[in-house]
């Protein structure tokens, strides 16, 4: 049996930059909610490593697999953060708040 596997979870294409975001809390508090909420990038990972972790030995390609997804959804969730920190909020993990450059916080 093959000790390594391969297998491509990413496109071949570049994934779009956004370029010139100004501050909008609005959108920022949008983002959050894909960003660390309940249905987000962060929960994603999560299970995908968890996924990984329960495959184990016993089913080596797919944990392989499962862990390359986790790692392009690593890539989603930094490149989420970082639209969200141009558009004025901080990228966090937490009880449903995003805080906002020279504002506070607002609840999502």
């Amino acid at each position: 049996m093959k000790q390594f596997y391969h297998v491509c979870c990413k496109g071949e294409n570049p994934y779009p930059v956004p370029v010139d975001l100004k501050p909008d809390h609005r959108m920022a508090r949008m983002l959050f909610a894909s960003y660390a909420g309940p249905a987000s990038e962060m929960m994603a990972i999560h299970q995908y490593i968890y996924h990984f972790l329960e495959a184990g030995e016993c089913y080596r390609p797919i944990a392989f697999a499962l862990k390359q997804i986790a790692e392009v959804e690593m890539h989603h969730l930094g490149m989420q953060g970082n639209c969200i920190r141009q558009l004025g909020g901080e990228p966090a993990t937490g009880a449903g708040v995003v805080r906002c450059a020279n504002t506070g916080t607002a609840p999502l």
